[in-house]
Protein backbone atom coordinates (compact mmCIF):
# COMPACT_ATOMS: atom_id res chain seq x y z
CA UNK A 1 0.00 0.00 0.00
CA UNK A 2 2.62 2.45 0.59
CA UNK A 3 3.92 1.89 -2.71
CA UNK A 4 0.76 2.60 -4.37
CA UNK A 5 0.13 6.47 -5.81
CA UNK A 6 -2.88 7.88 -3.04
CA UNK A 7 -4.93 10.71 -3.60
CA UNK A 8 -6.99 11.50 -0.56
CA UNK A 9 -9.93 13.75 -0.39
CA UNK A 10 -11.00 15.15 2.99
CA UNK A 11 -14.38 15.69 3.66
CA UNK A 12 -15.43 18.08 6.98
CA UNK A 13 -19.27 18.08 7.85
CA UNK A 14 -20.41 17.56 11.42
CA UNK A 15 -20.28 20.64 13.29
CA UNK A 16 -19.88 22.38 10.16
CA UNK A 17 -23.58 21.86 8.89
CA UNK A 18 -24.73 24.00 12.06
CA UNK A 19 -21.89 26.48 12.72
CA UNK A 20 -22.41 29.60 10.19
CA UNK A 21 -18.77 29.93 10.35
CA UNK A 22 -18.29 27.54 8.09
CA UNK A 23 -19.31 25.51 4.88
CA UNK A 24 -19.36 21.98 5.54
CA UNK A 25 -18.28 19.58 2.24
CA UNK A 26 -21.46 19.23 0.07
CA UNK A 27 -22.38 15.74 -1.62
CA UNK A 28 -22.44 17.43 -5.23
CA UNK A 29 -19.18 19.20 -5.20
CA UNK A 30 -17.35 16.36 -3.27
CA UNK A 31 -18.33 13.69 -5.83
CA UNK A 32 -17.08 16.04 -8.62
CA UNK A 33 -14.23 16.59 -6.92
CA UNK A 34 -13.71 13.07 -6.88
CA UNK A 35 -14.44 12.17 -10.42
CA UNK A 36 -11.85 15.31 -10.93
CA UNK A 37 -9.09 13.26 -9.46
CA UNK A 38 -9.87 10.08 -10.61
CA UNK A 39 -9.47 11.89 -14.27
CA UNK A 40 -6.28 13.86 -13.25
CA UNK A 41 -5.02 10.77 -11.63
CA UNK A 42 -6.28 7.29 -13.52
CA UNK A 43 -4.03 5.12 -11.90
CA UNK A 44 -3.98 6.82 -8.20
CA UNK A 45 -6.40 4.76 -5.38
CA UNK A 46 -8.71 7.66 -4.64
CA UNK A 47 -9.02 7.12 -0.24
CA UNK A 48 -11.64 9.61 1.21
CA UNK A 49 -11.47 10.61 4.83
CA UNK A 50 -13.72 12.48 7.48
CA UNK A 51 -16.10 13.29 10.37
CA UNK A 52 -19.08 11.77 8.96
CA UNK A 53 -17.94 7.85 8.12
CA UNK A 54 -22.07 7.10 7.43
CA UNK A 55 -22.49 9.68 5.23
CA UNK A 56 -19.01 9.41 3.13
CA UNK A 57 -19.47 5.95 2.36
CA UNK A 58 -23.48 6.58 1.35
CA UNK A 59 -21.70 8.75 -0.76
CA UNK A 60 -19.05 7.44 -2.79
CA UNK A 61 -20.59 3.99 -2.71
CA UNK A 62 -19.92 2.91 -6.22
CA UNK A 63 -17.05 5.39 -7.32
CA UNK A 64 -14.18 2.76 -6.27
CA UNK A 65 -13.15 5.07 -3.71
CA UNK A 66 -11.93 3.58 -0.34
CA UNK A 67 -13.15 5.59 2.99
CA UNK A 68 -10.63 6.00 5.81
CA UNK A 69 -12.36 4.58 9.07
CA UNK A 70 -10.45 6.17 12.22
CA UNK A 71 -12.25 5.87 15.37
CA UNK A 72 -13.34 9.29 16.24
CA UNK A 73 -11.73 8.93 19.60
CA UNK A 74 -8.19 9.17 17.79
CA UNK A 75 -5.61 12.11 18.52
CA UNK A 76 -5.64 13.86 14.99
CA UNK A 77 -2.13 13.10 14.90
CA UNK A 78 -2.95 9.63 13.86
CA UNK A 79 -5.00 10.86 10.30
CA UNK A 80 -2.05 13.43 10.18
CA UNK A 81 0.47 10.98 10.00
CA UNK A 82 -1.48 8.13 7.85
CA UNK A 83 -1.38 11.11 5.32
CA UNK A 84 2.41 11.84 6.13
CA UNK A 85 2.70 7.74 4.87
CA UNK A 86 0.55 7.65 2.18
CA UNK A 87 -1.39 10.49 0.41
CA UNK A 88 0.50 11.53 -2.85
CA UNK A 89 -2.08 14.49 -3.60
CA UNK A 90 -4.84 16.14 -0.94
CA UNK A 91 -8.32 17.79 -1.97
CA UNK A 92 -10.00 19.45 0.97
CA UNK A 93 -13.88 19.71 0.32
CA UNK A 94 -14.29 22.37 3.01
CA UNK A 95 -11.40 24.84 2.08
CA UNK A 96 -11.41 26.51 5.84
CA UNK A 97 -11.17 22.99 7.94
CA UNK A 98 -8.11 23.32 9.70
CA UNK A 99 -7.66 20.06 9.82
CA UNK A 100 -7.71 19.68 6.48
CA UNK A 101 -4.91 22.19 5.86
CA UNK A 102 -2.99 19.95 8.17
CA UNK A 103 -3.90 16.71 6.73
CA UNK A 104 -2.58 18.33 3.29
CA UNK A 105 0.20 20.60 4.25
CA UNK A 106 2.15 17.02 6.21
CA UNK A 107 1.10 14.73 3.10
CA UNK A 108 3.64 12.51 1.60
CA UNK A 109 3.10 14.27 -1.65
CA UNK A 110 2.81 18.32 -2.19
CA UNK A 111 0.42 18.56 -4.78
CA UNK A 112 -2.95 20.15 -2.97
CA UNK A 113 -6.63 21.02 -4.53
CA UNK A 114 -8.78 22.86 -2.45
CA UNK A 115 -11.94 23.94 -3.23
CA UNK A 116 -12.65 27.31 -4.14
CA UNK A 117 -14.10 29.89 -1.73
CA UNK A 118 -16.86 31.47 -3.30
CA UNK A 119 -17.00 35.47 -3.86
CA UNK A 120 -20.33 35.57 -2.02
CA UNK A 121 -19.75 33.27 0.98
CA UNK A 122 -20.05 34.65 4.56
CA UNK A 123 -18.86 33.51 7.99
CA UNK A 124 -15.22 33.12 8.57
CA UNK A 125 -15.04 32.32 4.18
CA UNK A 126 -15.72 36.00 3.92
CA UNK A 127 -12.89 37.17 5.93
CA UNK A 128 -10.19 34.45 4.33
CA UNK A 129 -7.63 35.69 2.31
CA UNK A 130 -6.79 32.89 0.11
CA UNK A 131 -2.83 33.83 0.10
CA UNK A 132 -2.89 34.04 3.50
CA UNK A 133 -4.15 30.69 4.10
CA UNK A 134 -3.10 28.15 1.23
CA UNK A 135 0.11 27.73 0.68
CA UNK A 136 1.63 29.02 -3.19
CA UNK A 137 1.49 25.65 -4.80
CA UNK A 138 -1.86 24.49 -3.45
CA UNK A 139 -4.61 25.30 -6.32
CA UNK A 140 -7.93 26.33 -6.08
CA UNK A 141 -10.34 24.23 -7.66
CA UNK A 142 -12.91 26.15 -9.39
CA UNK A 143 -16.52 25.89 -10.50
CA UNK A 144 -15.17 25.94 -14.24
CA UNK A 145 -13.22 23.20 -13.10
CA UNK A 146 -15.83 21.29 -12.13
CA UNK A 147 -18.56 21.53 -14.78
CA UNK A 148 -17.68 18.17 -17.05
CA UNK A 149 -17.67 16.34 -13.85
Amino acid sequence: MKKDFHACVHVRRGDYLTSGLHHASTPEDTVKIIKFLKNAYPNARILAFGNDNEWLTSLVSGLDVGVAQFKIQNPPNVDWEFSRQYCDVVALTAPTSTYGWWMAFLARGKVVYYKEIEKNSEGMESELIPNDYFLPYWTPITKTMLKSY
